[in-house]
């Protein structure tokens, strides 16, 4: 079973399974199949396959996450991804990777622009939240001298304190998430993408596979802050 599978609910036709393979008894180990899972003349579900909807979420309501599971699927033989190993017509396996968990690591290679393309979607987010949150701290004003104008709150230390990090943590993000894409875009590093002996592969996996959940939890937490420090303005649907 898996679950909070993007366009899964109600939309895809088709979906990419990483699964174990297996021929005879031994394991080859995860590779990629395209497995149907509606009809094309009337979007039913196949048969064994099971799919539902996660239900209601607090935002991204656009994209119909469901969970799957599959009783008994059969997969046509030709739905195998196999540009690193191949099934021949006598059954036998055959790879140009005989390390099972490099030939993954090489397979899941290609998600690695995604992967940027979230870390910069996160801080963007968190980026638009904070340009928000210090608009409102420069006309709410609150307190003052007395017999003077209120204070806008955006003059107060702690308020500084709690927007200023955040914004220079999210452009530090940024810029290292762009010098990632610029890596990965490079036109050299995408013609050697699945070679073994290009160093880049490794180290840009590495990083983007960290950069992405950090990005997402300190902007999460960014985003938190400037709403709560926006007040009851901050909880309104409408913001």
């Amino acid at each position: 079973m898996k679950v909070w599978i993007g366009a899964a609910a109600h939309l895809a036709n088709n979906a990419l399974v990483w699964a174990q393979l297996y021929i005879d008894g031994v394991c080859h180990g995860i590779h990629g199949f395209i497995v149907p899972i509606r009809s094309k003349q009337d979007h039913t579900l196949l048969s064994g396959v099971i799919i539902g909807d996660m239900g209601s979420k607090v935002g991204l309501h656009a994209i119909d996450n469901g969970f799957m599971i599959f009783k008994n699927v059969r997969v046509p033989y030709n739905n195998m991804l196999d540009k690193f190993s191949q099934i021949d017509s006598q059954g036998k396996f055959n790879t140009t990777i005989s390390n099972p968990d490099k030939r993954f690591a090489f397979a899941l290679g290609a998600l690695t622009g995604g992967r940027i393309a979230l870390t910069i979607s996160a801080t963007d987010a968190a980026i638009s939240a904070l340009c928000i949150a210090t608009r409102f701290a420069h006309v709410r004003r609150q307190f003052g001298l007395p017999n003077q104008p209120e204070t806008a709150i955006i003059e107060y230390p702690l308020v500084q304190h709690r927007l200023f990090p955040y914004f220079a943590q999210m452009i530090g993000i940024q810029m290292a998430a762009q010098d990632l894409q610029t890596l990965w875009n490079d036109k050299e590093n995408q013609e050697k993408l699945f070679d073994e002996k290009n160093p880049l592969l490794a180290e840009i996996h590495a990083v983007s596979s960290i950069l992405k959940p950090y990005s997402a939890w300190q902007s999460q937490k960014a985003i938190q802050e400037c709403r709560e420090l926006c007040g009851g303005l901050g909880y309104s649907a409408y913001n």
